[in-house]
């Protein structure tokens, strides 16, 4: 308490109570969980390795094409993905090589973007558990107001109300 009010972290967590507050939280850690995941995979040195690219280079220099192949293939990062199928497709041709690199190009962008759209989907859900929140401490003051054999004082409807105001505020925060 600071001055006779209360933290408001304690107060939030009262208004959320057993339900929204650990799912709002859930919610909370998923989504930084995933933004975190999303921008370590995205970094320069996981799409991109300076070893892959400094041996893939070697062997293109010494025309070792084989070897390009197989450095390719045994790397894991995004360009060694695309680059193994361009040389797995070149007897085939400049143009299928070209297409295939393309493809798995393709392939590798949606599995990042699939990545991403958990992250949409947290932000289209978080409003609406917040609007859940609003309803359920509506519901709760009015049922003080019905349930009430005189006048409810504003302190009864208050912790209904703030119920709903909090729980609102924390689905915004989450999807902002």
């Amino acid at each position: 308490t600071a001055g006779g009010r209360e933290n408001f972290l304690i107060v939030m967590a009262r208004a959320n109570g057993w339900f929204f507050g650990p799912l709002l939280l859930l919610m909370s850690f998923v989504m930084v969980a995933l933004i975190m995941m999303n921008a370590m995979q995205v970094r320069r040195d996981v799409l991109l390795p300076q070893s892959f690219v400094e041996a893939f280079e070697q062997h293109l220099t010494n025309k070792d094409y084989q070897g390009a192949y197989e450095t390719a293939k045994t790397d894991d990062s995004f360009v060694a993905r695309v680059l193994e199928a361009g040389l797995r497709k070149l007897n085939r041709g400049y143009n299928e090589a070209i297409e295939g690199m393309q493809e798995v190009g393709e392939d590798e962008n949606m599995a990042l973007e699939h990545r991403i759209s958990y992250l949409a989907l947290i932000g289209s859900i978080a409003p609406m558990i917040g609007l859940m929140g609003t309803v359920w401490g509506m519901i709760g003051a009015f049922e003080e107001i019905a349930t009430s054999v005189s006048q409810p004082k504003p302190k009864d409807l208050a912790a209904n109300i703030q119920t709903a105001l909090i729980t609102t505020l924390e689905g915004l925060m989450i999807a902002i």
